[in-house]
């Protein structure tokens, strides 16, 4: 965690280790709960809603039965999240049946009807876990937030190639890179290449949500290594909102070739030196850019 003048600034959680698999209750449970886990030891930047119908983990007595989710809210609580609310609903199932696979998509709103439905502007639910069959091995998850943002990658070291997956949600920065009221952007990824990105506004304007993209908004590379000399390429996420905006500051793409698995690197963004821990386990990080040699990399400070 890291604190400024006794301020949390952001945290980062690693999760014990657990299997990409729902073939029992306990299974499915152990998976389905890190990222609530993660979320309830933030309470600094995000509260779970009251909405009816949520999950509990520690109660829940049976798997869901695909297509059926279980599913929770999570709000921002920012100094932002009066004039620009942003919801968060997360869902959970096995891939199919109540016994096989992993699956969870994720979606956001500017607010909520009080028994799980998003409200507002709001933007198309995406993927970012989706598996077809109960793999084996257990595997931690990375998970970092702070105000106005939060980032995680699934099952991070998995040797099961499609297993992973990635969701990221961080507002608008000016070009200072402070975080602003403007918009906030969802992205996602899982297997081989699908990945998806949109922008909802805040509430009151005459925009609300943006069109979906379908590949990444980053400065593409295609080659083996982005290393010249004493510098290394990485490129930041962009938001499209009817232009190229300022960089998100969560998640960096490089070359994999550049990085060691989980050894964390400095950069400078915004004039500011920052903390990034690359994952390069699974499709999800080798298409996180141009061509399939890619590295996922998230703020880890």
């Amino acid at each position: 965690m890291k604190t400024e003048n006794g301020v949390l600034l952001m945290a980062t959680y690693t999760s014990p280790a657990v299997a990409a698999s729902s073939v029992d209750l306990a299974t499915f449970k152990a998976w389905g709960r890190v990222l609530s886990d993660a979320l309830a030891s933030f309470g600094d930047y995000w509260e779970q809603t009251s909405d009816t119908g949520q999950v509990d983990w520690n109660t829940l007595a049976s798997t869901p039965t695909a297509p059926n989710t279980v599913y929770q809210v999570w709000r921002m609580t920012d100094s932002l999240a009066s004039s620009s609310p942003v919801y968060v609903r997360f869902d959970w199932r096995p891939y199919s049946g109540s016994t096989t696979g992993v699956y969870m998509s994720v979606a956001i709103g500017t607010g909520s009807n009080g028994s799980g439905t998003l409200t507002g502007n709001v933007a198309t639910t995406q993927i970012c876990l989706s598996y077809n069959a109960n793999a084996a091995g257990s595997v931690p998850w990375l998970i970092s937030a702070g105000d106005g943002w939060l980032v995680f990658y699934a099952f991070s070291t998995h040797g099961t190639a499609s297993v992973p997956g990635y969701a990221i949600i961080e507002r608008s920065r000016s070009s200072a890179g402070a975080l602003t009221e403007d918009y906030t952007t969802l992205v996602s990824g899982f297997s081989s290449g699908i990945r998806k990105a949109q922008t909802i506004f805040k509430p009151g304007g005459s925009v609300t949500v943006s069109a979906q993209l379908s590949e990444l908004p980053v400065v593409q590379l295609d080659l083996d290594t982005g290393a010249l000399g004493d510098s290394c390429f990485v490129s930041p996420l962009f938001p499209i909102v009817g232009k190229i905006d300022n960089p998100m500051v969560t998640v960096i793409s490089c070359k994999a070739n550049d990085v060691l698995e989980g050894i964390t690197f400095g950069v400078t963004l915004y004039g500011t030196s920052r903390t990034y821990k690359p994952t390069k386990a699974g499709y999800a990080s080798q298409y996180f850019g141009q061509g399939t040699n890619n590295c996922f990399c998230l703020l880890w400070e």
